[in-house]
């Protein structure tokens, strides 16, 4: 399978909204700037969205060492497509996130990755655009100040620019944070989560 192709199947792995993606298609666009080495694309449709894996159990699935395997998941992470996580043993895993426009916001936002890749800044707004988003939920971690810093960034954009109504929810993630995902259900239809240093 062609890099196009495998591309085209990972925008459908990881967002289900997009069925039928092309080439033209907002989250195309952006894993084709991230994922710079073809290796990253088949690792990324070889992990089950939202499912922890061992980097011993990915790399026979892509037919590569542990260390040939855990070095890519390191450059997977740094571009944003992957987390770890760690099981009770301390052991990391790495884990596909379901997509949101928070993986494409984080590098939309950040000058040094839009310096390199102008069309990233284009990609969020097209998203947008393309889903006619009817609202935006931003969740900052409240330990994350570089991205807390550029909420009023994101804010101005979705609200000046593209007239959407917009709600930034800061949180720890404590126990108490339990049922706040509740609150989007106010704007009604589609809405578009923003998260930063976290998955939704």
């Amino acid at each position: 399978m062609n890099r196009k192709d495998k591309l085209l199947k990972l925008v459908t792995h990881i967002n289900c909204f997009n069925t039928e993606p092309t080439e033209k298609s907002a989250e195309y666009i952006y894993l084709d700037t991230i994922l710079t080495e073809d290796d990253m694309i088949d690792a990324a449709l070889a992990l089950e969205q939202r499912v922890p894996t061992y980097i011993g159990e990915l790399a026979p699935r892509i037919g590569k060492s542990i260390e040939e395997t855990a070095e890519l998941c390191f450059r997977m992470a740094k571009a944003g497509i992957v987390y770890y996580e760690t099981d009770k043993d301390g052991v990391d895993r790495v884990n596909l996130p379901i997509f949101v426009p928070g993986t494409m916001e984080c590098a939309c936002f950040r000058p040094a990755d839009t310096d390199r890749h102008p069309q990233l800044a284009y990609t969020f707004d097209k998203y947008i655009d393309e889903y006619r988003i009817d609202g935006v939920v931003e969740l900052v971690l409240q330990t994350c100040n570089p991205f807390a810093l550029e909420t009023d960034i994101n804010r101005r954009f979705i609200t000046e620019k593209k007239g959407v109504p917009y709600l930034s929810i800061e949180t720890d993630f404590s126990d108490n944070d339990k049922g706040r995902s509740g609150g989007s259900k106010l704007l009604g239809g589609k809405i578009c989560p923003l998260t930063g240093c976290c998955t939704v």
